[in-house]
């Protein structure tokens, strides 16, 4: 069949009669066919168009629900066309072209049928509207829960929220409490984020540098310190201080790197501690402990002056601490010792007695002992004094020991001095007594005894005042003679000649020679060498003998006097000569007076006078030997 005779068979009107003609054109029938079909086809249009929409809303559902959907879709898509179809075949008899619709229809809704059968078991097993308001309970149901959870899950963010807020808040007062800054910086050092206890120092730092943030003068070492952290790549820390407005504050830095996956810095984490208050204390310390170190200084030099040594003991009566030397021991050998083992017994036994009674009474206490040290003897002055915890219990004790062994040699050296000036007052009255008897006995008048006996009297204070400047222990001839020689001191050298070797005398043998020497002087000035111009009188000393036998010779020569005669009897002068040498001191006493001059030779025994060893046995301490308790 040719394509002609097809469009023939369904394109030409003009074989067939049109619907209205067959209907007589009847305006009734007309109307309501026409109606009938335009209803039919609006309404199928209408339900298409509501499927199609309802496919593609419902993106959620199965595939073969939208195949069906579609299948429908043009099955009533057809329908509306054949409607309008039957509406034109009223005037156009085009019967060929609704045959072609009605193909078409017959072939859709056969292909609908055959898809919509081999899915019938997935279409019955679309929930019914018992089962789909189950679910929506169920929905519902677990809606509320959801609303419920959500709720509680807001409610909680809330509280983690303001809990989070108030941490932080927290955490901002204890960092501007303690002067802690915390912040970010790039690694160009611009800084990303910044917390100072500073608030507009917080809020102006953002995106700036160092060297806008800090003063110029004090910028240098924070961003070098910087530089080494991202040089290192690792954690750095140093102290560094700032000045502006002339006020400096120290600050301890610590800068962390953070790095990428390659090890290469993207930025700095860095917190700053405000250590001002620290820097103060330690140059406080600094100082103090200068002045602590100056102090122990100037106590260890006092202790050591005034030869005291203080010491602290525990409960157990063990040294916990000692100054320095004690006993003749180093602090170090008293350290954790009891008493019973670092004193010799006898010290032991003195002051064991006085700790325990500080240790139960709680009271101070305080005597002198004599203590052995080594191969002497030495007197401490000790003080002794609880230590008490905050409860008031005693828990030790603390002690000064300060050598008195000085103060006692001086003591003792005083009671013997006084002892000794007694008996020498005792003496030097009887010599008096006995010089003024010898005196009137041969002056003729009042005004002759005043003279004479102040001048003996004055030689004899001669005497004594060499004593008393060498602490009535000693006195050498050569100052005996000064002392007796001392009005006629410009003739010595020409006409008094002294020589001899330096002795000393005891106390008694120098009080009796000087007032020998006395007398001679004055007789020599009277009636022998001395009374002229050409008169010489030599006087010398030197050792005889050896052994027992060792004497101290002494010669008193004149010449170039008058001519010397001897007296008929003897005047107080030759009785002080004789006697008081002679009977008082055992000396050997020989007067010679030839013409041509006096002469007198006295041999001292060696017991009247002090070698070094004497010398330096008198002018030590005498030792005490007694114990005193306060």
């Amino acid at each position: 069949m040719t394509f002609d005779k097809l469009y023939q068979e369904f394109f030409d009107t003009g074989m067939f009669m049109s619907r209205g003609a067959s209907m007589n054109w009847n305006p009734d029938l007309l109307m309501a066919d026409v109606v009938a079909s335009i209803v039919n086809a609006v309404a199928c249009g209408a339900l298409a168009l509501g499927i199609l929409l309802f496919s593609l809303r419902r993106r959620d559902f199965p595939w073969h629900i939208h195949v069906a959907s579609y299948l429908i879709f043009g099955l009533f898509l057809i329908r509306a066309a054949q409607n309008l179809m039957a509406v034109l075949l009223i005037w156009q008899p085009l019967y060929g072209v609704q045959t072609l619709f009605q193909m078409g229809s017959a072939t859709l809704t056969m292909t609908a049928a055959l898809v919509l059968w081999t899915m019938k078991d997935k279409f019955l097993h679309i929930p019914g509207p018992a089962h789909i308001k189950e679910v929506e309970g169920r929905l519902r149901e677990m809606s509320a829960r959801i609303s419920n959870s959500t709720a509680n899950v807001d409610q909680m963010i809330d509280d983690k929220t303001l809990e989070l807020l108030t941490a932080r808040q927290r955490f901002e007062q204890a960092l501007r409490g303690a002067g802690i800054s915390v912040f970010t910086q790039d690694k160009n050092l611009r800084y990303t984020w910044l917390f100072s206890p500073n608030p507009t120092l917080s809020m102006s730092g953002i995106g700036k540098t160092d060297f806008e943030v800090i003063p110029p003068s004090s910028c240098g070492p924070v961003v070098a310190l910087k530089q080494r952290a991202i040089a290192g790549r690792k954690p750095v820390e140093g102290e560094i201080s700032i000045t502006e407005q002339g006020r400096e504050t120290w600050y301890r830095m610590h800068i962390e790197p953070v790095l990428d996956e390659h090890g290469d810095v993207l930025s700095l984490n860095g917190i700053t501690v405000d250590i001002s208050d620290r820097k103060m204390l330690e140059d406080e310390q600094v100082r103090l402990s200068s002045e602590l170190a100056a102090n122990l200084q100037y106590y260890k030099l006092a202790m050591e002056s005034s030869h005291t040594v203080v010491f602290t003991i525990d409960k157990d009566l063990r040294y916990a601490t000692v100054s320095h030397e004690f006993l003749g021991k180093q602090p170090d050998f008293y350290i954790g010792k009891t008493n019973a083992e670092a004193l010799s017994p006898e010290n032991y036994a003195f002051i064991k007695p006085l700790k325990q009674k500080v240790m139960d009474t709680g009271e101070a206490v305080r005597g002198e002992f004599k203590a052995k040290v080594g191969n002497g003897t030495r007197w401490y002055d000790i003080s002794l004094a609880p230590l008490k915890n905050r409860a008031g219990l005693v828990v030790g004790l603390t002690g000064a020991a300060i050598d008195i062994s000085e103060r006692k040699g001086w003591e003792q050296h005083l009671r013997l001095l006084m002892r000794e000036l007694t008996h020498r007052s005792k003496n030097l009255l009887a010599v008096i007594q006995a010089m003024a008897r010898q005196t009137a006995r041969h002056t003729d008048s009042v005004d002759m005894f005043i003279e004479r006996f102040g001048a003996r009297l004055h030689a004899l204070a001669g005497s004594h005042d060499l004593l008393v400047q060498e602490s009535w222990q000693r006195a050498s001839i050569s100052e005996l003679l000064s002392s007796q020689l001392g009005h006629y001191s410009d003739l010595i050298g020409t006409q008094i000649i002294v020589k001899g070797p330096q002795v000393y005398l005891n106390p008694d043998a120098a009080q009796n020679l000087g007032m020998a020497l006395h007398e001679m002087a004055t007789n020599a000035v009277k009636y022998g060498a001395l009374s002229t111009p050409n008169g010489q009188v030599t006087i010398m000393w030197e050792w005889k003998g050896q052994g027992a036998k060792r004497v101290l010779r002494l010669i008193w020569r004149e010449k170039g006097g008058p001519t010397v005669k001897e007296p008929k009897s003897r005047g107080f002068g030759s009785q002080v000569i004789e006697r008081n040498l002679t009977r008082a001191l055992g000396a050997d006493v020989k007067l010679d007076y030839a013409p041509t001059g006096f002469k007198a030779e006295m041999d001292l025994p060696q017991k009247l006078t002090l070698d070094e060893h004497d010398i330096e046995e008198a002018e030590g301490q005498a030792e005490p030997d007694a114990m005193t308790l306060r």
